[in-house]
């Protein structure tokens, strides 16, 4: 191997070294309570707007142009940001938050379920109410998230502050 190969090569484990490196981008500088923190916020967003489903529009622009514009499922919106913040959760995660989340979405399978074997008609089966049911466990398991951060002190006063 040439110094001309292993110059590339070297450049390239530099850029693979993030401790020491000043190229890293914004999200890669973020500690863990900082992306905790923005999650929440996330949650808290997503939790704070309309419950509707998703729906397709048209809108005209300046020239005549139509577009197709989706708005997403808000409930869905917020069921992924409860368990993306439940990913982000998992490695600090205690016992009774594990036993918690679990119990909740056995619960939650078990409404789907059997709200799905009470509608005869199939094409019923996939409405706004299967996925109110996981909205509202969404919410309790956002619940058990807030005791467990509070438990075990994951965000200290001053994070709390900045949150506000």
């Amino acid at each position: 191997m040439g110094k001309k190969e292993e110059r590339v090569i070297e450049k390239m484990e530099e850029k693979l070294d993030f401790e020491g490196s000043e190229e890293r981008t914004y999200y890669e500088k973020l500690d863990y309570e900082q992306l905790l923190m923005r999650q929440m916020d996330k949650v808290r967003s997503a939790g704070s707007v309309e419950m509707r489903g998703g729906y397709k529009d048209l809108k005209q622009d300046g020239r005549g142009n139509i577009t197709e514009v989706y708005h997403p499922n808000t409930r869905e919106v917020y069921v992924n940001s409860v368990q993306a913040l439940h990913l982000l959760l998992l490695p600090k995660a205690d016992k009774k938050y594990l036993e918690a989340y679990r119990k909740l979405k056995k619960e939650q399978e078990k409404k789907q379920q059997e709200y799905i074997e009470g509608v005869k008609d199939w094409k019923k089966k996939h409405t706004s109410h299967h996925h109110e049911i996981a909205r509202t466990y969404a919410e309790k398991i956002n619940i058990e998230q807030m005791m467990l951060i509070n438990r075990i002190g994951l965000l200290g006063s001053e994070n709390m502050r900045e949150a506000e």
